[in-house]
């Protein structure tokens, strides 16, 4: 794999709309800043020891956020304005405290020794007020750059926070290359997972729901479900672990869930990635 070698193609587009699970996130049109000189992304995680029996029984990993530092040559007004959620009149920028940064995402170009491209995108975040620093003229020229200060996090729709497409993947379309600035870009659909049938009635107790499956379980596989307002069906292989927020069912015993919601079932392989899915409205016991 070659190794970066370049940044330019800084963008940055306003969220409009991150209203929740399955609801598709909402952008403007993705606007260039001016020219890159440096990017640094860093992502922060706290991770946790579980123990027991004097030892580590497991390690659990919670995302917190992801700090960005950009360099620009220059920022003008207008892409101030835009970053600090302020207004721009005639060529004059007025900034005042009640200002507020919007939502926006942040997307970029790195260049690699064998000239092909890594392209990025962070999903939502808002850029910080940085420091002015101006200085006279010297008989040596020094020229001064823009340093900006974001935060970046995950976003509500689907808990993504960065997107990564690389020019070297073998399986890399270059349609979704070339038009990555067009518009904030999701992960392009993966291979359909196979389909599952579930039904769903009321369970024995109140608030559960009794679900059935078809068709039989593969030997060697097993079930994982969640349930929510609007649940989106993951595709081939997708990682449907505990962590990434399924519960493990064993496809007989009644399921907590509330009534006309979603519950889907995914079967999963031994390393929890999904085979087969489907959905049905919940019918929960009164």
């Amino acid at each position: 794999m070659a190794r970066q070698c370049g940044l330019k193609n800084i963008h940055v587009a306003l969220l409009t709309s991150d209203a929740g699970k399955g609801i598709p996130a909402v952008y403007g049109t993705p606007i260039k800043l001016e020219r890159a000189i440096k990017a640094t992304i860093k992502p922060t995680s706290t991770q946790t020891l579980l123990r027991s029996d004097d030892s580590v029984e497991d390690i659990v990993n919670f995302f917190e956020s992801v700090a960005v530092s950009i360099e620009l040559n220059q920022l003008s007004l207008t892409s101030r304005a835009l970053l600090q959620g302020a207004k721009v009149v005639k060529g004059v920028l007025l900034e005042t405290k009640n200002d507020i940064p919007p939502l926006l995402a942040f997307g970029f170009q790195s260049k690699k020794v064998n000239g092909k491209s890594r392209f990025i995108w962070l999903y939502k975040g808002s850029f910080n007020l940085n420091d002015d620093s101006y200085e006279t003229e010297a008989d040596k020229f020094k020229d001064q750059t823009a340093s900006l200060d974001a935060t970046f996090y995950a976003r509500d729709f689907d808990d993504a926070y960065r997107l990564i497409a690389d020019e070297d993947e073998v399986s890399m379309d270059m349609a979704f290359i070339n038009a990555f600035f067009d518009e904030v870009c999701n992960q392009p659909a993966g291979t359909v997972v196979g389909s599952l049938t579930a039904t769903s009635i009321a369970g024995a107790t109140s608030g559960t729901t009794k679900i059935t499956v078809t068709p039989t379980i593969t030997a060697g596989n097993s079930y994982v479900y969640k349930t929510g307002a609007t649940i989106v069906l993951p595709s081939l292989m997708d990682m449907c672990s505990v962590a990434a927020g399924y519960t493990t069912w064993a496809g007989t015993a009644d399921i907590t869930a509330v009534t006309g919601d979603q519950i889907e079932i995914v079967e999963v392989d031994s390393t929890f990635r999904a085979i087969k899915a489907g959905k049905v409205t919940v019918v929960a016991k009164v």
